[in-house]
């Protein structure tokens, strides 16, 4: 019979069960005066009246007692519950290798390094002189950062002189031995390193190296037959570490590892060759930036010295520019055209508007100080226009009307001199020219209409006043 669920024998309350075999029951149990979850693995009804299962039991708890190690199951105590022998070990937060195998094959790094803590398990046990004998991914549980060994149901002592068993295999066909499949009864060591052998092989390409749904081609297979490469069979396993892995599943013991310490020490020359081999990897890539950046440099050291020739392009081409600014400004005071004023004042010396005469000096001092302030400025035009208009309209009875028409065009000028920022002093010379032509005909369209009147000193003051406007907005030109 079984244990209930629910009830607590012997002070293990019973949670729930784990796994159940053939001969064994393994519960999950409260332990009520360790207040900790643990396992307890006890004999089947039918095992227990079977000698052979008792001592088999039996055999594993002394050996399980005698082992101390991180990567083995920690056995806690064994104990008689309801008649029955029963033993309790560490019940760890855990998932067996088989369930994650369901997922797929591990990366080549992870499957190293649970295959070395496991030979570390078994240097552990094959220095008490044990022997395992059913390395399967089932009885290999492993979470965040640990693996441990479990079940040695099938484990002995080393006896080098034991006897083979008629008729009797011990362990899972898909993982046994070519020697275990033989019977041969002086199992050693390399025995447990070829079934972990081919356990890292399932780690590496999600399959064993054999299968078959015939119990006796799969025992033929371990005999008989060669796998084939990891790396063939999972592109993603280095070719490299193809060797190590079919070296522990050779069909000759002599021709495998021949200790979990020679196991693991290849493991770790090849990961420290893998890990040398990526820092070169690492380290040409880093020569090839390096080599980057200095074509970069080189290409940017050639743009610079391009945009040098250009610059010196520029510097001896500057005196032509200059010199083509200076013909542009000279053809821009030739279309001032400054006659309009000098006639205006011509007409008021012959007395066409008798206050002329007294006007025209007072009107013309100013123009000419305000002709001398825009000799600096490249573009004087505007302000030039501006004041030969002033000229033409120093009298008139309608200056006021005039004034006030000629002070919103002189505002407009204002307006779009104020847009012009080119970086070309010949290019802003043209435009300024060019304004002083258009606006030139409006201006003397007004002027004329108001050449006479009598308060055409108060409109020539005013007008003066845009003027100077006019000149200092136009002295940003250029």
């Amino acid at each position: 019979m079984e244990f209930e669920l629910g009830q607590t024998y012997s002070g293990y309350k019973i949670l729930d069960v784990v796994r159940r075999s053939r001969s064994a029951v393994q519960y999950r149990v409260q332990n009520t005066l360790a207040q900790r979850v643990e396992s307890l693995s006890t004999l089947t009804g039918a095992a227990v009246e079977d000698p052979d299962a008792a001592e088999r039991f039996l055999r594993e708890v002394r050996i399980r007692a005698r082992l101390s190690h991180p990567h083995i199951l920690t056995f806690y105590t064994a104990v008689p519950i309801e008649g029955r022998m029963a033993m309790t070990t560490e019940l760890p937060d855990s998932q067996s290798l088989a369930d994650r195998l369901l997922v797929g094959p591990l990366p080549w790094r992870e499957a190293l390094e649970i295959t070395r803590q496991l030979l570390d398990a078994f240097e552990c046990l094959h220095r008490q002189s044990f022997v395992h004998l059913d390395v399967t991914p089932e009885n290999i549980l492993f979470g965040e950062g640990f693996c441990k060994l479990a079940d040695f149901s099938h484990a002995r002592p080393i006896d080098p002189v034991q006897q083979a068993e008629s008729g009797n295999v011990t362990g899972n066909p898909r993982y046994i031995s070519p020697e275990q499949v033989k019977g041969e009864g002086n199992l050693d060591a390399r025995s447990d390193l070829y079934s972990l052998g081919v356990v890292l092989y399932e780690m590496l390409c999600g399959c064993p190296p054999f299968g078959s749904r015939s119990q006796f081609e799969l025992m033929m297979a371990h005999v008989h037959k060669m796998p084939a490469a990891p790396s063939s069979v999972n592109p993603r396993v280095p070719t490299e570490l193809d060797a190590l892995v079919l070296r522990a599943l050779a069909k000759e013991r002599a021709e495998r590892f021949q200790s979990a310490g020679d196991f693991c020490d290849a493991i770790a020359a090849y990961v420290r060759g893998a890990v040398a081999e990526g820092a070169v990897e690492v380290i040409a890539e880093l020569a090839l930036g390096e080599a980057a950046v200095e074509v970069a440099a080189a290409a940017t050291a050639g743009a610079a010295v391009e945009a040098s020739a250009d610059i010196a392009a520029v510097q001896l081409a500057a005196p032509t520019v200059l010199e083509a600014v200076a013909d542009v400004e000279a053809e821009a005071a030739a279309v001032a055209t400054p006659e309009p004023a000098e006639a205006a004042v011509e007409a008021a010396s012959e007395g066409i508007v008798p206050e002329a005469k007294i006007t025209a000096p007072v009107v013309l001092e100013p123009v000419a100080d305000v002709e001398a302030e825009t000799a600096t400025v490249a573009t004087p035009e505007p302000a030039e226009a501006a004041v030969e208009v002033a000229a033409d309209v120093i009298a008139g009875p309608e200056a006021d009307i005039a004034a006030a028409g000629l002070l919103a065009a002189v505002a407009d000028v204002e307006a779009e001199t104020a847009t012009v920022a080119l970086p070309d002093p010949a290019q802003n010379v043209a435009e300024a020219s060019t304004e002083a032509e258009d606006l030139a005909p409006v201006l003397l369209e007004v002027a004329a209409d108001v050449i006479a009147g009598p308060e055409a000193d108060i409109a020539g003051a005013g007008l003066l006043a845009a003027v100077a406007d006019v000149e200092a907005e136009t002295a940003t030109v250029a």
